[in-house]
């Protein structure tokens, strides 16, 4: 490996934990908005015997977002869950054999879904698809949120496949 070729893989691996580090804050505030709207809906029903009537399609969507945004951070701190019960036994070329099967079919995975959930996500955007709740949500807004996990999970996967599987948790 040459110098430039180095110095593009340590710049990408850089890039790579930066998106991560981005997806897991903006879960964080999906996770921090959840628990308002929940407290605000048990506020509104006890306290003053009304409802927000948006809290649960909009706390459904916010999870979405937890789930998807922290996709790539949950890759970057080993979160993933495989089956250790084999992985362990394996040593050597075997383990690497493993991991680079592991990241290339994740790779090729998450490459399909996305694929189909931008697809998905321009067309509910080109009909003005709209959720069946009193909000109307446009429902391109949350699909690009799923759209955008999918794309950071991407990118993360990609930095093992250009390290040459190196480092893979």
């Amino acid at each position: 490996m040459n110098e430039t070729e180095g110095s593009f893989i340590t710049r990408y691996g850089a890039f790579a934990d930066r998106c991560a580090t981005w997806g897991a804050r903006l879960a964080g505030v999906a996770l921090v908005a959840i628990c308002v709207l929940v407290m605000t809906e048990i506020i509104a029903r006890n306290v003053f015997g009304t409802s927000t009537m948006i809290a649960d399609e909009m706390c459904g969507y916010l999870n979405v977002a937890v789930v998807f945004l922290g996709l790539a951070y949950t890759m970057q701190q080993g979160g993933f869950i495989r089956v250790e019960l084999l992985y362990h036994n394996f040593a050597g070329r075997m383990k690497r054999f493993a991991d680079a099967l592991s990241v290339l079919l994740s790779f090729s995975y998450i490459c399909i879904v996305l694929y189909y959930m931008a697809k998905y996500m321009l067309f509910s955007y080109q009909n003005n698809i709209r959720s069946a709740e009193l909000t109307q949500t446009p429902l391109f807004i949350p699909q690009a949120v799923l759209v955008l996990g999918a794309c950071l999970l991407a990118i993360y996967l990609l930095k093992y496949i250009l390290s040459r599987f190196r480092d893979v948790p």
